[in-house]
């Protein structure tokens, strides 16, 4: 412990194996605004609601991106920055300000007045290796690695089986001049082996920093700390690995230290300490009391707002669907009405179908007999029915003579009637046609419908006498009506009497097995000629 209290304010650094880097561009503002923004994108982060965690920030204007400024986050474990306040208590006050090293390193180059142009500063500490890029002293990106210089001592005593303090002062002899002669000729190998793995992760780490700088701007010079900063084996196995020009820090002229401080050591602690007299700038300072403390009554009204904007945002998406699903039924709706052309619309269809039903065989059944009688290699590619009751087919076959088949086959169907080509046209491996017939024309030998003879379905007709005859009327007088029950083509004799044929006296529809034959005397009819009504309407 301190003899005596230190009067002076009090700075210290965390090392970077204990802290977290996140840096983004955030519009310039006033500094209350800027702080402001800084809290919302740290509301967002996973680490910023866990108690373990304390955050700091610190931000200059973007070099590269006119009116933004360039914001460096910073974290580290709460325990950590308790622990490190509690040891500069020990001295006799609490630390002003607790920074991470980079940013340290960061005020020790501004202090050397090399600020000028771009340049990467990489700290070669005892557990990590930290890479900052610095543009005209600010920061822009900062890049960690998990090897350091205590990771090669180590390696060396494992293998070569050598207490730790003489594992260290070979490592360092071997970087300033070669291997030495103590350590034996295995050095050289366990040294490879330990520089390899870090030299791969150097690169990465850089590779990360320098991603999205200009090419023009990116640094041209590396500036080495550590304990080994000053070894010419350090600087060129780091010059071959990002291929830029290495020194060791500069001794800034206006600083003076005591006999027994090394530069090389205390780079870090004089960044703090410039840190601490840099008032005009933002630092980011990881002391406990850095980020306050959210009281709990905000954090649970803060959760209560969340779930009920959540709800209401549920809710009006469900209103809003219900509203659509509204809109497209009243649009269905009217292009119901529209299509069925009013109230009226569906009874002119209905007369329409029973039109269609009453004056011959249906759309539907046309196509049918059309397509069975069809050979396969006859296909057909069109076809229309207009409200006349004429139909029009086009289509395709092989050749001449498989169409003239399939018309043949038309023309005797008993549904379609009497088919005409409106068109042919032979092409260089098919027959093109186009027939028109009138639907319903081929039924005249077909029985009638039901609607041309209700009476014929309801009321049974009597059979007449089978040898009675028929005396003519006197000249001048008219034939009497038929008896009731008699049927009617008994009681309107044509010629002399005489025997009544089959022929002359059948009756239509269904009664044409039941009614008896009467001979009229008179020349037979052809069948169908006179007795068969016509089709359709």
């Amino acid at each position: 412990m301190c003899p005596e209290p230190l009067t002076e304010p009090l700075a210290a650094s965390i090392p970077d194996e204990l802290t977290l880097y996140r840096a983004l561009s955030l519009p310039s503002a006033q500094k209350a605004t800027m702080e402001k923004m800084v809290r919302s994108q740290l509301e967002a982060s996973v680490l910023w609601g866990e108690d373990s965690f304390v955050w700091a920030w610190q931000y200059d204007p973007d070099p590269f991106q006119p009116g933004l400024q360039r914001v460096l986050l910073c974290a580290a474990r709460k325990d950590v920055s308790k622990q490190l306040t509690d040891s500069c208590k020990l001295l006799g006050c609490a630390p002003a300000i607790l920074v991470p090293s980079a940013v340290a390193l960061a005020a020790y180059w501004r202090l050397s007045g090399s600020e000028g142009g771009s340049v990467a500063l990489l700290d070669v500490a005892a557990r990590s290796t930290t890479v900052v890029v610095l543009h005209r002293g600010s920061i822009l990106k900062c890049g960690l690695s998990d090897q350091g210089g205590d990771h090669w001592t180590d390696l060396i005593a494992a293998e070569l089986g050598l207490p730790v303090e003489r594992a260290e002062a070979a490592k360092l002899e071997y970087l300033s001049r070669g291997t030495p002669a103590e350590a034996g000729a295995a050095l050289p190998g366990c040294m490879e082996r330990a520089l390899g793995l870090w030299c791969r992760q150097l690169r990465e780490v850089y590779a990360g920093c320098v991603e999205g700088v200009p090419a023009q701007n990116r640094p041209g010079r590396c500036v080495l700390f550590g304990r080994a900063s000053r070894t010419p084996g350090l600087q060129a196995v780091v010059a071959d690995t990002l291929g830029l020009e290495v020194r060791p820090p500069p001794r800034p002229p206006r600083l003076s230290l005591a006999d027994d401080v090394e530069l090389d050591q205390a780079a870090t602690a004089i960044g703090a300490a410039l840190c601490q007299l840099e008032a005009d700038r933002p630092v980011a300072s990881l002391a406990v009391q850095a980020r306050p403390q959210r009281p709990a009554i905000r954090e649970f009204a803060w959760r209560w707002a969340a779930i009920l904007a959540w709800l209401v945002g549920v809710v009006a998406a469900l209103y809003g669907l219900d509203r659509h699903e509204a809109w497209w039924l009243r649009g269905a709706v009217e292009r119901v009405r529209s299509s069925a052309g009013g109230p009226g619309g569906l009874e002119q269809q209905l007369a329409i179908a029973r039109y269609l039903e009453r004056a011959g065989a249906t759309p539907l059944a046309i196509l049918e007999e059309i397509s069975s009688l069809a050979p396969g290699q006859v296909m057909l590619t069109r076809w229309s029915y207009d409200r006349n009751g004429e139909v029009r087919i086009s289509g395709t076959a092989p050749n001449e003579q498989e169409f003239q088949a399939f018309l043949e086959k038309l023309r005797d169907s008993a549904m379609l009637g009497h088919v005409e080509p409106r068109g042919t046209r032979r092409e260089q491996n098919t027959f093109r046609f186009d027939l028109a017939f009138q639907a319903g024309a081929g039924r005249s030998s077909a029985a009638p419908s039901t609607a041309t003879q209700p009476a014929a379905l309801t009321q049974p007709t009597q059979p007449a006498p089978a040898t009675q005859p028929v005396q003519p009327a006197p000249p001048g007088e008219e034939p009497q009506a038929a008896p009731p029950g008699e049927a009617p083509g008994a009681a309107a004799p044509s010629g002399p009497a005489g025997p009544v044929t089959p022929e002359a006296a059948a009756p239509t529809g269904s009664n044409a097995a039941t009614a008896p034959s009467v001979h009229t005397g008179e020349p037979e009819q052809p069948k169908g000629t006179a007795t068969q009504p016509e089709a359709g309407l």
